[in-house]
């Protein structure tokens, strides 16, 4: 049956119901804190790797002992190009607007600022999304497989064999007779030795979460009612991560990550978190790691010129014919770099 307005009859128009996802981007706002901007499509890093080395005793008649200076590497990295563009056409200037009243006196311009508004928004929320989809391929992976249209890479951080762990059959958290909180003490102490820092930081998928609670050795340990070990008092946080409170041996605070995205890369669209259900990452709130963006050049059609931005967003609306329509495009050049090596442990515990 035609969807038939009787125009006799009065009727309302509530307000319009949007279900949007929101955006969380508790992994880039919290350890990618380091912000840098670039004129140029590339950026090199020069890595300077110390060690523990202690002074010299010496007899006070020699001289003083000579001690190599430190050497460095330098590591180029290209961010990888993220572009979305929008059409808008005549058509859809006339039609009315999800929301507006059925006899609305809106002009089809001020239609076409509100849309490019949403669009810009909607446009945005993608890249931070996928933002922060890389800062979480960088942790669970030591690496970004960079896939898309024309594009097929690995940005590869170099992150060791070592600090990649799968627990096997006998000595996931599932098992009985399993420890935890010795492999979080261990876990840590691997980063202290190899990465220079603390871990002071667990972050767990669903599972992983589900498994430590149930663990027996951590119940016996990890008293609800207070005692030393730890503390466990879940706390919804506004960035889609849960924080369930402070282990004090190890000394540790536990989130558990509930921010999904939606995977396209295959042949049907799958909702997928963005921590695996089964993983576990320690790393330190301190490592203020690298969020580099790369710059962006476009015509300019105003000055019928090119234009280089350095900036994290472009935001880039020009003029089509035949038809007429207007092209709005969101880019960036991100590229999020954990650029203190080892310094962080990924394990998969379920």
């Amino acid at each position: 049956m035609a969807n038939e307005i009787d125009i006799y009859s009065p009727r309302s128009m509530m307000r319009v119901v949007e279900n949007n996802p929101p955006v969380h981007t508790f992994l880039r706002d919290t350890f990618f804190t380091d912000r840098q901007t670039f004129p140029t499509v590339g950026v090199d890093v020069d890595i300077v790797r110390g060690n523990r080395h202690m002074a010299s005793f010496l007899n006070p008649d020699l001289p003083a002992k000579i001690v190599g200076k430190q050497g460095y590497k330098t590591v180029s990295f290209t961010p990888p190009l993220v572009n979305e563009a929008d059409v808008t056409t005549a058509g859809q200037l006339m039609a009315r607007q999800p929301g507006e009243a059925l006899y609305s006196s809106r002009t089809p311009a001020q239609r076409a600022a509100e849309m490019l508004t949403r669009e810009y928004r909607r446009k945005n929320e993608a890249i931070s999304r996928r933002e922060e989809w890389m800062c979480a391929q960088a942790l669970l992976n030591g690496s970004i497989h960079v896939v898309g249209d024309g594009v097929d890479s690995v940005i590869n951080f170099g992150l060791s064999a070592e600090h990649k762990i799968t627990l096997n059959a006998s000595k996931k958290w599932t098992a009985t007779g399993t420890d935890p909180l010795a492999n979080l003490r261990e876990w840590k102490r691997l980063i202290q030795k190899n990465g220079f820092t603390s871990g002071n930081c667990v972050i767990m998928g669903y599972k992983a979460y589900e498994a430590f609670t149930r663990n027996e050795a951590v119940q016996k340990m990890l008293d609800i009612k207070r005692m030393d070990t730890g503390v466990i008092t879940a706390q919804e946080m506004t960035s889609g991560v849960t924080y369930h409170g402070r282990l004090l041996d190890p000394m540790m605070d536990v989130y558990e990550y509930d921010e999904m995205y939606l995977d396209e890369t295959g042949e049907t669209p799958v909702t997928k978190p963005m921590i695996p259900d089964e993983a576990v990452i320690v790393l330190g709130t301190g490592a203020n790691y690298a969020m580099l963006y790369g710059a962006h050049t476009y015509i300019e059609d105003r000055a019928q010129s090119w234009v280089t931005v350095e900036s994290d967003r472009v935001l880039h609306s020009y003029i089509m014919h035949h038809p007429d329509r207007r092209m709005l495009e969101a880019a960036a050049h991100p590229l999020p770099v954990p650029n203190k090596v080892d310094s962080w442990v990924v394990a998969t515990v379920v």
